[in-house]
């Protein structure tokens, strides 16, 4: 198995993190896979952009986890592990030999950090969301031709989890109770106003 380093550079394989790893990846997984971000926010309903979705959210818990040296910042390289393990598991089973999971893993990684990079950027310009809207067309939506309106309602809804995530307890975080925001209403009214 190739292995990657996150960017935080905090290791730990103490069984406890790699539990509450776990718990904090399925409710990545879980919220990337509502289905307001594909028919509401028109995320591609395609491995691409499932995967692209999976990384908005990892990023955004990497994003609390970035500045904590306790519990939090090892736990994050636990996250980052367990993602990565079952990146490579579903390419295994999708029939995708050693030599094509390990060339893909590398690329996965590549883009997963430069997205890093851009997201954080983007979240860090206070004053507009044009950084952080290009990011999201570059990445998320690299197939799909959306609307600044609907540029502007994802950024509201990271901008929105990012904040959720910070305010949450230290120590429900080391339990690995995560929660994200919810889609931002103005997106499910103009969907329901729709015939």
């Amino acid at each position: 198995m190739v292995r990657f380093l996150n960017p935080f550079r905090l290791f730990s394989k103490t069984k406890e993190n790699t539990d509450i790893a776990r718990k904090i990846y399925t409710s990545i997984v879980t919220q990337s896979r509502r289905p307001e971000f594909y028919n509401v926010l028109q995320v591609s309903d395609d491995k691409d952009g499932r995967l692209d979705l999976l990384m908005v959210h990892a990023f955004l818990v990497f994003h609390r986890f970035k500045n904590d040296n306790t519990e939090l910042g090892q736990i994050s390289q636990a996250v980052y592990d367990c993602m990565f393990k079952d990146i490579e598991q579903s390419m295994r089973e999708m029939g995708i030999g050693d030599t094509g999971v390990a060339i893909r893993i590398k690329k996965i990684s590549e883009g997963f950090h430069g997205r890093i990079g851009s997201y954080q950027s983007g979240l860090e310009n206070t004053n507009t969301n044009h950084d952080l809207k290009a990011a999201l067309k570059r990445n998320l939506y690299h197939k799909t031709d959306v609307t600044n309106e609907i540029l502007e309602l994802f950024c509201q809804y990271m901008q929105a989890s990012a904040l959720h995530l910070s305010e949450l307890d230290r120590q429900k975080l080391k339990q690995g109770l995560i929660e994200f925001a919810e889609i931002p209403p103005d997106a499910l009214k103009s969907r329901k106003a729709k015939p």
